[in-house]
């Protein structure tokens, strides 16, 4: 299948799935408001199961779009994002106009999508209110990935809690989502590193960090 490109001055859109990149896409999603704490391998999944569109400015990816669709008579639209210092230049407007002009999402019966804040971004583009609200139903599970830490931390063994560092008690586990993942999932670090919770954000410090020494008296 032929890739979807289009260019406009230093910026590109492509639907290459091979240079996506993952960890900045999963950086960004995974502190988003409605994927918040995603695994980096159920974000990999689902970007093997849909039509994806990335945004870059030269080599760097800078925004993303992804449409779930049969490519025949329905499409979701979702994880759509431009980075904050590339706002307010139109990018976003340009990722859903290329879109919406791919060849496979043409003739589609329904194409729908959830947002909290950019109604107008889409109604320009035809989007509107459900035309049968009350016909709209839906299993939804918003804590399903911070169900997910939880579930990783309470299956590790009090050896492995005081081996990783991690507390017996997480206040906030979707804030050290990330880190408490990399702890439990990679021996390599093992013994390695550990969860600082003292500033503002948890964050990993490998031993033998400067600053790990004076992590008692922070």
């Amino acid at each position: 299948m032929s890739q979807f490109e289009r260019e406009k001055g230093a910026y590109k859109i492509s639907t290459n799935p091979r240079l996506i990149d993952l960890d900045a896409l999963h950086t960004y999603l995974s502190r988003s408001y409605w994927a918040e704490g995603i695994p980096k391998e159920i974000l990999a999944k689902a970007i093997a199961s849909s039509l994806c569109f990335a945004l870059f400015d030269g080599s760097r990816q800078v925004g993303f779009a992804r449409v779930v669709t049969d490519r025949a008579t329905f499409a979701y639209l979702c994880d759509v994002y431009v980075l904050e210092e590339y706002r307010g230049r139109g990018l976003g407007e340009w990722l859903i106009e290329e879109l919406l002009s791919h060849p496979d999402l043409q003739g589609l019966r329904r194409f729908v999508l959830i947002t909290r804040d950019a109604h107008g971004l889409y109604r320009q583009f035809g989007f509107g209110p459900l035309q049968n609200p009350g016909g709209y139903m839906e299993i939804v599970r918003p804590e399903i990935y911070k169900r997910e830490i939880k579930s990783v931390v309470a299956a590790m063994t009090s050896e492995q809690r005081r081996e990783f560092a991690v507390p017996d008690v997480l206040i906030a586990p979707e804030e050290v989502a990330d880190a408490v993942l990399r702890l439990a999932t990679d021996n390599s670090l093992a013994g390695r590193a550990m969860v600082w919770f003292g500033g503002q954000k948890p964050r990993l410090i490998p031993f033998g960090d400067p600053g790990y020494a004076s992590l008692d008296d922070a």
